[in-house]
């Protein structure tokens, strides 16, 4: 089975360009760009399971064999999640929703430690989740942070460049001026 993806036949398999249909032996038409996995695809299969995290939270809370820390833990999470005092405010794009996210998975986390393992595992069997995925989803919301910090001070190092130079040209400009109206004036 193959799809078609502007004009070309893509295999469902491997991605893997099929040609054109009607001049199969033209190369040119074999090789079609895949597009490259954007940076924000990790970010949009952990709020994919989102709706598992919340009915796996929803379900450890009300298990009688859940302990009470780990039942405290959910519930903290839980509660940073929809309360409106955070660290990162929700009106700043992305990184208000981000700290959410972390501290729900930690809490999460945090209470999958200190209850019995069997138990939580029964209950990630039961969403369809291994429990390993908490520690990879944090990870990666880890390594998303770091490389918007590093983007952050890569681009606001570069628009402090670009007013230095502005600010140095316009300081060198007025001073010209002064100089060049103080050479005219008579005095």
């Amino acid at each position: 089975m193959t799809s078609q993806i502007q004009g070309k036949m893509i295999s469902p398999d491997a991605g893997e360009p099929l040609g054109h249909p009607h001049n199969a032996g033209d190369v040119r038409e074999k090789c079609v760009p895949v597009p490259e996995p954007s940076t924000l695809d990790p970010m949009w299969r952990i709020v994919k399971r989102l709706p598992k995290y919340a009915r796996l939270s929803a379900d450890l809370v009300r298990d009688p064999r859940v302990p009470r820390a780990s039942k405290a833990m959910l519930a903290a999470g839980g509660a940073y999640l929809v309360s409106p005092i955070d660290l990162v405010p929700g009106f700043i794009p992305v990184a208000g929703q981000l700290d959410d996210l972390y501290v729900m998975l930690f809490g999460l986390r945090q209470a999958m430690r200190k209850g019995p393992d069997d138990v939580i595992a029964e209950h990630f069997a039961a969403v369809g989740l291994s429990p390993s995925i908490v520690d990879e989803d944090l990870a990666t919301i880890r390594a998303f942070v770091r490389r918007g910090v590093r983007w952050s001070l890569k681009k606001g190092g570069q628009a402090l460049t670009r007013v230095s130079r502005q600010a140095t040209t316009f300081a060198r400009r007025a001073r010209q001026q002064r100089k060049a109206h103080h050479d005219q004036d008579p005095l």
